[in-house]
């Protein structure tokens, strides 16, 4: 059956001598593995399209009973050098790609996911800074589709305005739930302590659109107490999500620009 979907290219491997297979996450199939026959042979079959972060629309011959599917055509819809006028910006960009890789299964279509995905990666190509603003976004909104929405709004137990509090607010990893300092006290719950500006980030971060996200500053102890927390978050309960290899070259590379 020849089909046509639209989708972003979340991971390329070399196939054979001239070959390629990619992997894309797609509007209409979800993930799905494509075929590429004689892309590295000739450049001019499919150009730049199957470079990992490229948005296309794509024409291939798909057969339900195999998990490869051979591509007819490719065009471009976003080039993937949208995403790589910065080491930063592609960095979050691939560690969205390489999130999906890891917690989704083959050919399970899902809107709402992948109109995150482009949602993401559009606003990724639209500032030249604040790019972990985009990612933590797309993070808590990823949680929240997969069924695993944090309560920030207010304390578990007593049920106060977190928002209106100074005090230092603590997150129950297992279940999501928020608690004050004076309930936290008493009950004992809580793995995650927040101090209270690195709580108003996270507020502001979770109860806007992805859009909103860059409209906030902070510093980098505060931006790097949201991703421990945030990966932590997702490692108990995403299925698959591990430490992510793009941003571990981030920090190595961060690390030696500061030696520097």
């Amino acid at each position: 059956m020849i089909v046509s979907s639209e989708g972003i290219i979340i991971h390329s491997m070399n196939y054979s001598d001239t070959s390629k297979i990619v992997t894309m996450y797609s509007k209409e199939f979800g993930k799905i593995k494509l075929l590429a026959k004689g892309a590295r042979k000739n450049s001019k079959s499919f150009g730049s399209s199957l470079e990992v972060l490229s948005h296309i629309r794509v024409i291939f011959y798909k057969k339900d009973e195999r998990s490869l599917h051979l591509i007819s055509k490719s065009e471009i819809i976003r080039p993937s050098t949208k995403l790589c006028s910065s080491f930063t910006q592609l960095s979050y960009a691939l560690a969205i790609a390489e999130l999906v890789k890891q917690v989704f299964h083959d050919e399970e279509k899902n809107l709402p996911i992948y109109q995150l995905v482009i949602d993401a990666m559009d606003e990724l190509t639209k500032i030249d800074r604040g790019f972990e603003n985009i990612y933590f976004s797309f993070l808590m909104n990823l949680f929240s589709l997969s069924g695993f929405a944090f309560d920030i709004k207010s304390c578990f137990s007593c049920k106060k305005d977190l928002s209106i509090t100074n005090d230092d607010k603590f997150c129950n990893i297992t279940n999501g739930v928020f608690y004050c300092a004076v309930c936290h006290n008493k009950t004992k719950y809580g793995e995650v302590k927040f101090r209270e500006d690195v709580f108003k980030v996270l507020d502001f971060i979770y109860s806007g659109k992805i859009s909103n996200s860059k409209k906030i500053n902070f510093n980098d102890s505060i931006g790097n107490e949201i991703k421990k927390f945030l990966h932590r978050y997702g490692e108990f309960h995403l299925h698959g999500m591990k430490s992510l290899n793009s941003l571990k070259l981030l920090d190595s590379y961060s690390q030696f620009q500061g030696v520097n």
